[in-house]
Order: C-alpha cells, then structure tokens, then sequence
C-alpha cells in the first residue's frame, strides 16, 4: 500500500513538473510573439536590418580570399546599410504626416499595406497587418512583376493593368463563349445582354440618375470627344467654348464648329483662370456665355415669328473643358456644370473626364453633364482600344443630330437601289457605328472589380495617390543647388541657393478636389539654365524609372506655363521643332518639361526612388560634365561666343578672327584662362599633349551597312571621298514605311557581319546560320527609287528589288561591275526577313543625293548620323571599363568584356595618350607611316600620306551604345557610367566627330552615268588615301 502511494505522489509530481515546463515555453513563446505584434513597422525595420547584417556576412565570408574585393564589398555594404538607414527615416516622416488622420486614406498606420498588393487586402484587419508585410512585398511581385526593377510614373499617359485582373478576363474568355451582339442566336442573345450589363455597371460607376443617361461604346476619349463635334447641331447661331488647358482632342472640335457654322467668332476660348475662382460664381464664364446668348436669342426670336416650330429654330452652344488637366493635374470645378445648365440650358456641357476619372470619382448625379467623354485603359490599364461617350438621353436626342453615315446595326431599313434609309430610334444604336469590340467590353468588368471590390473604391485610389504625390511635390521643392558654382563663383555668396526644380501648378496641392496625381516640371541647372526634357527623360530611363515628356498634346497649358509667345512657336517650327522630338531647348527657351503622375500601384518607395534619381543626376550638376566643358563654358563667359567659332576651324584667336596658317601663335592656347582652382587647371593641363606621348591612328573601320558590324582596314590604307571614308554608311535598311532601321529598334542587326572586297568588287554580309551574301560595289539598284528618312532628313535611295534579284538562275552573286548584271544579286529582302523576322529592304545611297553634315554644313555625309568621320580613344575606353567595374561591384570584370571599342561604332580608333585628351584638340595632322614599297605603288594614284582633321563637336550619346554587340541584345552599360561623369550641355558625350580640314571637291566633270558611276569615285582627279598606322600630331587646342 505504502508502495502504491508513494508511486502515486512520484507520478503527479513528474506531471507538474512537466505541466511546468510546457507552460513556461509556451509562455516564452507567447512573449515573443507579443513582442513582434507590439512592434509593428519597427518588427519589419528590424527584419530588414537582420537581412541586411546576414548579406554583409555572407558577403564578407565569399570574399576573405581577396582583400581589395572584401574592402569594396565592406564599403558597398556600408553604404547600403547607410542608404537602408535614411529610407526608413525618410519613410517613418511619410507615415508620420499621411497617417494621422483619414483624409489620406491611410487609418491606423496601414499605410504600408500597399494599394497594388489588392489580392491580401479583402479580408485584410488591424491585426493580421504586421503579419501580412512580408506577404505584402511578395504579392507586389505576383501583380506587378514587372515594377520589381522599375518605377513607371506614366499613369496618365496609360495605367498598369494588374496579373489578377488579366487572369480573371483570360479565365472568363476560356470558360465562356461569346459572339457577334448583332446575331440572334443565343451566344448572341447572351453576349448582347452581357454588353448592355457592362453599360448598366458603368453608370453604376458614375452613380448615373435612373434612365437619364446612355453608354456608347468607343475606340477611346478621343474618339468620343470627335463624335460629339460631328454630330452636334450646329447653327449660325451657335457658338464652341473651351478652356485653353484643353488637350486637342477636344481642341479639335473647333474645325468641326468652324466648318458648320462658318464665322470667325464660332469658338470662345476661356483663360483658365476665369475657371479657378474662389467664390464658385464663375461670373466672367456665365457673362462671356451671355453676351453671345443675347444675340442668338434676338436672332432666334426673329426666326420664331416667321414660323411656328421652335425646335427646329433652337440653336444650342457647346462648352466643352477638362475634369482635369492632363499637364498640371489642376482639377478643373464640376460646379460649373450646374451653373451653366441652370442660367443657359441652350448650352451644353462638354466633360473631358480622361485624366480625371484615372484616380478620381464623377458623380453624374450631382453634375449631370450633358456629355461626359472617358477612356477605361487610363482607369484600370486593360483593355486599350475602348472607351464611352456617357451622353445624358435628353441632350443626345436634341444635339447629335447631325450624323450622317449610317452602318450595320444603325438603322431599321436601308435600300441600295435609291437614297433611303431609316435610323433606329435608340441613340445606342443609332451611334454605334458597326458590331462593337465586345470582347474587350465584356472584360470591362474585371478592371471594375480591381477598383471597388480589391481596392475600396475609386476614392481610396485618390486619397493614395495624392498622398505620394503631395509629398513627392514637397521633396522637389526641397531640393536646391550648392553656391559653389564654377562660373561667377564670385558673386555666390551673396546669391541664394539655386533650386533644382520648378513645378508648374497653379495651386499648392493641399486639397485632393483641387489637384490629382499629377507633377509637371523642368529642372534647373545649377547656373540657372534649364536641363531640356531629352536629357531628363534619357537619364531617367538609364535609373529605370519611366515618366513622360514634351508639350503632352496640351498646347495651351504648355504655352502658357512656359512663357511661350506665338512668335515662339513659330520660330520653333522654323527652327524644325515638332510634337515628339528631340528638340528641347531652342533659343534658351525650353519646348517642353517633365511630368511623372501616380497610379494605385505606385508606392512610397517608388517617389523615394524619384527623389534620389533627381539628387544623383542633377544637383550640383557641373560635376557630371567633363573638365574640358566647364574651362570652354569660362572661356565664352570671358571672351565671348566667338569663342565657338575656332572649335572646328583651322585656329581662331580670342578675339574670333581665323587663322589658317596650322599651329600658328593665335591659337586659344595664348587665351589666359581662369581655373575655378589649381585643381581644375592640373586636370585639363595634364590632358595635354606633351613630348612623350605618342598617339597613332591605329585601326579604321568602315560601316557599309548602317547599323550592321563594321569592317576593318587590313590593307593598310583607305580611300577618303567627298563624304568621308569611301563606302561608309552608304547602304542602309528600312521598314516598310521608308524609314531607316537601326539597332536601337532591331538589335539583332549587330550580329550583321560586313566586308568590302575591293579585288573581288564585293560587298559581303554575313549572319549566323544564314548563307554568305554578295553584293556587287559597282553596281546600283534599278528596282526603286525614293526618298527614306534617314535622322529626319530625306535622302534620296535606291531599293534592291525584283529587277536586281535572281531567283533560280544559281547566280554566284559576284556582280559583272555594270548595271547589265542585275540577275548576279540574290534576293536580299528575302535574307534579311529570315534573319531578322521583320519585312526590310536595302537601300543604297543614290550618288546624286549629296547630304549634308550636322554639326558642320560645308561638308557631306552618306547614311551616317552627324560627320563624316568619328574618332574615339582606345585609352578612353579602358577608363570608363575601369568605371563600369568600379560602379557595379556585385559583378565581375569579365561580365563587361563585350564593352569595347565597337560598342562606340568609330571610324577612327586612336591608341596611346591619356584618356580623353581627344577633347582637347581642335585640329590635328595624321602622318601616314606606310613603307617604301607601298609609297613606291601608290604615288600614281597621287597619294597622300598627311592629312588635316579639324574636330566638330562632341559625339552624343544613346542607348544604340548599350547594345551588346556579341549577342545583339540592350544593357543598361555603358550608357549608365558615362552619364555619371561625361555631360554636356543635355548630351551623354564620348568621342569627336571630324572633318577633313581640306574638303574633297567632286569632281564634276565625269563621263560616267548616274546609275553607273560610283558616288564614292566622284572626287578629285587623283584618290586621297588614308594610311594606318598613322601619327598623330596635334596642331591647335582648345585651351
């Protein structure tokens, strides 16, 4: 018994020992995970800090074998865990202002549970949020797997569409069947219900009064604002009134207005700011609608005693204005409908609603527009190609009268015989031209239920983005310039600091019913000039963060927020400036500016990401460019602008005059130079030539085919024509259209090998697994000819085609040197399809089109871009791999070892010297090396073995350098490097281009035919011949 007991009491006290233990691990546990939901973003912050502690470990153990790597790898950590450091400071400061209230949408600190991680936030609550961060970050990859790398701040422009959304409408398409609305079978019947269900959920959307209003279906805004000017009824009477901040699709209504009712004063255009009053009266509108409503109403009530029907003497006006600018994101007032309809119902409102209802609500409701014009891929990225004219039924049936055409399900009767139809009496049907893009219609509704089921509604859309944009607009304006400025150093201290950016707004984006998420902007140089919108959008693009540039088919907004006068705009189309080109900066005046705008998957990170992109590329923006240009800007400070004019000329003095005696003593050299510091003069003096250095020519290379691989000079020497090396760029490849085709938009052209043959008269391509192509030298295409465009200008070129093809004849394509050989070419159109997989042709330069230089105009080129020659350093070269190297540590030299000097497509390829001494010379002298026997040979051709290069101007840089010329695919190298440090007035510089210091004259009294004489043969009567090796020697500099 007392055995038994005692087992007893043994047995429950090992249970409550164990019972002990449990409790005390569980409860360790459970303090645990107090501790982490206690934390909250400071959980997440430490989680980060221990990643980036196990990276720095792991870093350091791969590379204790190699001492300089492990210290580049500590610093490269230091940094990151610096740069981790003030991002989460920088965020912490956003959290703190946007979360304290609901005006931002963000209640209780949720701000980052991101709009664009929509598929965790339906059931999502206060206290699953912390847990779901890490989630959160991974669900972004799954929505939007392309914004991992990116930042995309064009949601104006276009919207993302997101992985759910498309996989919700791919789902539908495969499990349902849909067909022709018009048919009456029941796939019909059905799809012609779902279509009239997504009009009904639009209007929905819009919260549209019961049966007051109609959706038809679009190509997109556009396309509804042109509905609206052609088929309105337009009178004598009737007058067009728009804002001037419209965009010209709704400009564009005006020729239709001009057209009907034929007067000059058929349009009112409206300043803008009548539209930004404080008081919502809107008096100067109404009064302006007035005085013109006083004369139509005379003018009508004279008609009405003639004739009993007032209908058909109405006479109605249309004013048509922006929900929101498309340029500063002003949101325009909606109380103006109300205002108009309720004084002037003869006038009807127009709603451009585009760029609103991208991140903003409409209530038709509350501002029963007459016609409201939207396109849905601005709402939710997909579909493109659809929009709506919301059209209020009263308006239409009165107003859009006037159309004219009539199509497949637009009328009841029709006969073909004689001029009779009979309209539908639906406005749907009656304006739906044709059977409607209903597939794209019917997935409508998946875009829908991103914005009001996964995402909360259209107003957290608005409160989210304008969150971002507020403080991304409040960062900008932080940033200025230091006073240490190389030019006018001296006047500094007394300046204030230089800001960085200028945002064109008229208001200071505190309210969300005033401003939408958009930020227009130029940028400032730190001598108070403006970067031009290329250079910011080229930069940008280099940091992968893509915005939008130029005038953004806002003419009035841009016009009149840049200060431009109608004379400017004439003088810029003068001076060649289009819509979409390159041409930023014309006479210091900027032609356009920078606008990035937010959508709802856009996020914190991303504006972090925007700020430091504006920090590193533009602050204090003298120390990217190179030392020549600053001591050249300090030069025309000092001296003047005719400082210019020796760059490129023989040798001017300092008082502009020219010199044409070579290295004479009145060169810019003898100019006394005024150095910011001794640092800055030892730079530029050390670039100099000096006693030592010996710089050859070393390597010539020719570009038959522009865009395809070089060939190399192996004979050692080539001959120099009128338009530079003979042969160079004189073959071109273009579309379809006529326009040329270069690497930038067909990389896989790199892999294009050409030789010139010039015993076998050939022109040789080659391409992996495709067979050898011949072309013959002397022969010129007769299948075509026409003008191409060739870097916007028309050059006269002659297509390979069907005359100069053979077939079948087995022809070895070797060419029999005259035009009578045109079965000798096989079908080249044909190799270049099944290379590249695009349809393009071959064009030669026709040898009577003589074009001319860029950069200078007493000179020609063939298909070449600026010169007719193109020089770069070797030494050059080897200093920016270096760089390369040095600026991505994570990588290991050998991954840049395809970035050598063919990535730089020169002409001219130098060796020895410093690296970018070449931006010192002005002109220089090559001095042929060749021996005795080939002297011997060539002295009755009448060689020359020295010749004279005056250097024109910097070259500019694209991404055409990016592209890997081994594979025929674009990196983001060396484009990227080579911004860092080699700017120059808005250009990405590296290497010269050239001139022969003594033109080669053409020779215009040869006897051979246009067709049959070479262009390239066409010169002096004796061939000028360049050698290789040559010696440099420098006769003039710039400093």
């Amino acid at each position: 018994m007392l055995i038994f007991i005692v087992s007893i009491i043994i047995t429950i006290t090992s249970i409550i020992y164990l019972f002990k233990t449990v409790y005390n691990k569980n409860s360790n546990n459970n303090n645990k995970i107090n501790i982490n939901n206690n934390n909250n973003i400071d959980n997440s912050i430490l989680e980060n800090d221990k990643k980036i502690k196990i990276k720095e470990k792991i870093n350091n153990n791969n590379n204790n074998n190699n001492n300089n790597n492990n210290n580049n790898n500590n610093n490269n950590n230091n940094n990151s865990t610096e740069n981790d450091l003030k991002y989460k400071e920088e965020f912490k400061n956003f959290l703190n202002k946007f979360s304290k209230n609901q005006e931002y949408g963000y209640k209780d600190n949720l701000i980052d549970t991101e709009l664009r991680n929509h598929n965790n936030n339906n059931n999502n609550n206060n206290n699953n949020n912390n847990n779901s961060n890490n989630n959160n970050k991974n669900e972004k990859i799954e929505q939007f797997p392309k914004l991992k790398d990116i930042v995309y701040l064009d949601h104006t422009a276009s919207t993302l569409a997101s992985i759910n959304q498309i996989e919700e409408i791919s789902k539908e398409i495969k499990n349902s069947m849909f067909c022709n609305p018009h048919s009456v079978n029941p796939i019909g019947l059905k799809t012609k219900e779902e279509v009239d269900s997504i009009r009904e959920m639009i209007l929905n959307y819009f919260n549209a009064p019961y049966r007051q209003y109609s959706v038809i279906f679009t190509s997109g805004c556009t396309d509804s604002l042109k509905k609206v000017g052609e088929y309105f009824a337009w009178t004598e009477n009737s007058k067009f009134y728009y804002s001037l901040e419209s965009h010209n699709s709704l400009l564009g209504i005006r020729e239709y207005a001009c057209e009907k009712i034929g007067s000059s004063t058929s349009f009112q255009p409206i300043p803008s700011l009548y539209f930004k009053c404080n008081n919502n009266q809107f008096n100067d509108i109404l009064e302006i609608i007035g005085n013109n409503n006083n004369n139509n109403n005379n003018n009508n009530n004279n008609n009405n005693n003639n004739n009993n029907n007032n209908n058909k003497n109405e006479s109605y006006s249309l004013f048509g204005y922006p929900g929101q600018c498309n340029y500063s994101g002003t949101k325009y007032p909606l109380e103006l409908i109300n205002r108009i309809q309720k004084k002037y119902p003869m006038c009807k409102v127009l709603i451009d609603a585009a760029s609103l209802v991208s991140t903003s609500s409409f209530d038709l409701t509350k501002y029963p527009v007459d016609f409201m014009a939207i396109s849905f891929y601005k709402m939710f990225g997909y579909p493109t190609g659809i929009g709506a004219l919301i059209v209020k039924n009263e308006s239409g049936e009165k107003c859009l009268i006037n159309k004219k055409y009539f199509s497949g399900g637009t009328v009841n009767a029709s006969m073909a015989q004689e001029r009779f139809h009979v309209d539908r009496p639906s406005l749907i049907e009656r304006l739906e031209d044709g059977t409607i893009n209903f597939m794209n219609i019917i997935s409508l509704k998946h875009g829908f239920n991103i914005i009001n089921s996964q995402l909360g509604g259209i107003d957290n859309v608005k409160l989210h983005t304008f969150a971002l944009t507020q403080y991304c607009k409040e960062e900008m304006l932080k940033l200025v310039h230091d006073n240490n400025n190389y030019s006018n150093q001296q006047n500094q201290h007394q300046q204030k600091q230089q800001p960085l950016c200028i945002i064109y707004s008229d208001n200071h984006f505190k309210d969300s019913n005033k401003q939408g998420s958009i930020i227009n902007f130029n940028i400032y140089r730190s001598n108070g000039e403006l970067f031009g919108y290329n250079e910011v959008e080229k930069l940008a693009s280099l940091s992968s963060i893509y915005l939008r540039t130029g005038c953004f088919c806002n003419p009035g907004a841009c016009h009149s927020y840049l200060n431009l006068s109608k004379q400017d705009i004439e003088q810029h189309l003068k001076d060649g400036h289009v819509c979409w080109d390159s041409k930023d900066i014309l006479n210091g005046k900027p032609t356009g500016s920078v606008r990035i705008s937010f959508g709802y998957m856009n996020n914190f990170n991303d504006v972090y990401k925007f700020i430091n992109f504006l920090k590193s590329n533009f602050i204090n923006d003298y120390q990217f460019e190179k030392e020549v240009i600053k001591s050249d800007s300090k030069l025309k400070s000092t001296y003047g602008d005719n400082i210019g004019n020796s760059f490129g000329s023989s040798s001017g003095g300092c008082d502009g005059s020219g010199d044409s005696s070579y290295g004479g003593d009145s060169g810019i050299e003898d100019c006394e130079i005024q150095y910011s510091n001794m640092e800055e003069k030892e730079e530029i003096e050390n670039l100099k030539i000096d006693e030592n250095d010996e710089v050859l020519l070393s390597e010539i290379y020719i570009y038959p085919v522009k865009s395809c691989s070089g060939h190399k000079v192996v004979n050692d020497k080539w001959e120099l024509v009128p338009s530079g090396l003979k042969y160079d760029r004189e073959w071109t490849i273009i579309d379809q259209s006529g326009n040329y085709i270069n690497q930038k938009k067909l990389p896989i052209l790199a892999l294009i090998q050409t030789e010139i043959d010039l015993i076998g008269d050939k022109l040789i391509l080659t391409a992996p697994e495709m067979k050898v192509l011949s072309i013959p030298l002397s022969y010129y295409p007769i299948s075509a000819f026409d003008q191409i465009q060739v870097c916007g200008d028309k050059v006269d070129g002659l297509l390979y085609g069907d005359k100069d093809f053979l077939y079948n004849s087995g022809g070895d394509g070797d060419g029999s040197g005259s035009n009578s050989s045109s079965g000798c070419i096989d079908n080249i159109s044909e190799w270049l399809y099944q290379f590249t997989g695009k349809k393009c042709y071959l064009v030669r330069k026709s040898p009577e089109s003589h074009r001319k230089s860029k950069v200078d105009s007493s000179n020609e080129i063939s298909f070449a871009n600026e010169s007719p020659y193109l020089l770069i350093n070797e030494e050059s070269v080897s200093d920016l791999k270096r760089r390369i190297i040095k600026d991505n540590p994570e990588s290991v030299p050998s991954d840049w070892n395809w970035i050598t000097k063919h990535s730089f497509r020169a002409n001219f390829i130098i060796t020895g010297g410093k690296p970018y001494q070449e931006d010192l010379w002005s002109q220089f002298q090559l001095i042929g090396k060749q021996n005795n026997t080939l002297s011997s040979s060539s002295s009755s051709s009448s060689s020359s073995s020295s010749l004279i290069f005056n250097s024109v101007g910097d070259c500019n840089r694209c991404k055409m350098i990016c592209i890997n010329q081994k594979m025929g695919i674009e990196e983001r190298e060396p484009l990227s490097t080579l911004a860092s440090y080699r700017r120059s007035g808005g250009k990405i510089i590296f290497g010269q281009h050239l001139n022969l210091a003594d033109s080669i004259k053409r020779n215009t009294h040869s006897n051979d035919t246009a067709l049959g004489s070479n262009e390239s043969s066409i010169s002096t009567s004796n061939p000028i011949f360049l050698y290789v090796p040559s010696k440099l020697k420098v006769l003039s500099e710039r400093y």
